[in-house]
């Protein structure tokens, strides 16, 4: 087991707040899919039947969060 320290949690921790603050300020449906994507490990094709959206629509809601996330990221 990995023993960090105080400072290294705590600097991860802010870190995630910040990636977390980013993705919450992500179109809903952009949201929507990369959080199926990146969190619960959803296929496109899943996601498109999860939102009644076609596999390219989804392909484009990953690209604008991450495109989104790199510009907020920064």
């Amino acid at each position: 087991a990995v023993d960090l320290s105080f400072n290294t949690k705590m600097s991860a921790h802010r870190d995630l707040e910040i990636v977390v603050s980013a993705i919450e300020k992500l179109p809903n449906k952009c949201k929507e899919a990369f959080i199926m994507s990146r969190v619960h490990d959803k296929t496109y094709p899943e996601i498109a039947a999860a939102l009644g959206v076609s596999v390219s629509t989804v392909e484009k809601y990953i690209m604008k969060s991450l495109v989104f996330l790199r510009d907020h990221l920064d």
